[in-house]
């Protein structure tokens, strides 16, 4: 139930998978192996989905296939080894001083968003916006 919550804007899948199971009195280690464990369902199930649609689409790799393979992966490795760097992390750190951080920050965009502080851009511009950063 608690993957289905990390759907929502904002909220971890893994960081309420280990959550649900601290709660449910799993050691912290357990929860986020099982954690990790629960992603790749969800990574296999988006690979083969956007691999359907860029299918179907017509995508071309052209010359760019070395480089995406190359991509793949250093986004291979590096996730690995950042697995097993939190799943340390977990092991032997609380995360309380974390947690809180990230309840304050949370509280503070909220009430700036209330105020209108902080406002959404269309997404057309956020798009053009990223465009011209990457060109």
């Amino acid at each position: 139930c608690l993957q289905a919550v990390g759907m929502l804007p904002g909220i971890s899948r893994s960081g309420s998978t280990i959550f649900g199971g601290v709660c449910a009195r799993v050691n912290r280690e357990a929860a986020a192996k099982f954690s990790f464990m629960m992603s790749a369902p969800a990574i296999v199930g988006g690979l083969l989905a956007e691999g359907k649609d860029a299918l179907e689409s017509g995508i071309s790799f052209g010359n760019d296939l070395p480089a995406i393979i190359v991509g793949m992966v250093v986004a291979a490795v590096v996730g690995y080894f950042s697995i097993r760097f939190f799943l340390k992390l977990i092991a032997n750190a609380t995360l309380n001083g974390f947690a809180l951080y990230v309840a304050v920050v949370g509280i503070v965009v909220i009430i700036l968003q209330a105020m209108g502080v902080i406002t959404d851009p269309p997404a057309a511009t956020a798009a053009l916006a990223l465009i011209r950063s990457l060109g």
